[in-house]
């Protein structure tokens, strides 16, 4: 759903259904060698799911050389069956496919802009959350892993550009 809250900002959410079925890599991959040991499994489950995001964003204009835009926007997504590229063994390094029983991401993020004349200043930043959970049998054993906790990560970026006619452009940029 989109709604139109003035001629300068935006409101939009989604639901959807995010089902993947696994790919031909993923299934057949047989990379072994001296260094690299990477196997497909004909065992995967399709992914399925749903996500849900919400969006807002507001442009706005203080006179004929300065504007800017401000959006800010969260995602959910949850699944059952996530395929996922995991470790097996550590001695020797082993790789497979497997399905993550369970796999949520949420996060939000936050973008803005603004251009002063020749300047463009930018400013974004993101918090998100996965969480994995893995009940699986490998080589016969049985591995139980419990829901987990959410693991965090937060980016936070900047950049400054200087539009000049004689030399094009100047850019720094800033990232944390």
């Amino acid at each position: 759903m989109k709604y139109q809250l003035s001629p300068n900002s935006n409101f939009r959410t989604e639901i959807t259904s995010t089902n993947r079925t696994p790919n031909f890599d993923e299934l057949y991959t047989y990379f072994v060698d001296t260094n690299h040991n990477i196997q497909g499994n004909e065992n995967l489950l399709p992914e399925k799911g749903y996500s849900s995001s919400v969006y807002w964003n507001q442009k706005f204009k203080f006179k004929d050389n300065c504007k800017g835009e401000i959006t800010l926007s969260t995602l959910y997504i949850n699944l059952k069956d996530k395929i996922e590229l995991a470790t097996v063994n550590i001695q020797p390094l082993e790789y497979k496919y497997l399905n993550v029983d369970k796999f949520k991401r949420w996060g939000i993020q936050f973008n803005s802009n603004l251009k002063i004349h020749n300047l463009h200043f930018n400013l974004n930043a993101s918090y998100f959350g996965v969480s994995r959970t893995l009940e699986d049998n490998i080589k016969g054993i049985h591995i139980a892993r419990p829901d987990n906790d959410y693991l965090y990560t937060f980016h936070l970026n900047s950049n400054v550009n200087y539009t000049s006619k004689k030399w094009k452009r100047i850019f720094i940029c800033v990232k944390f």
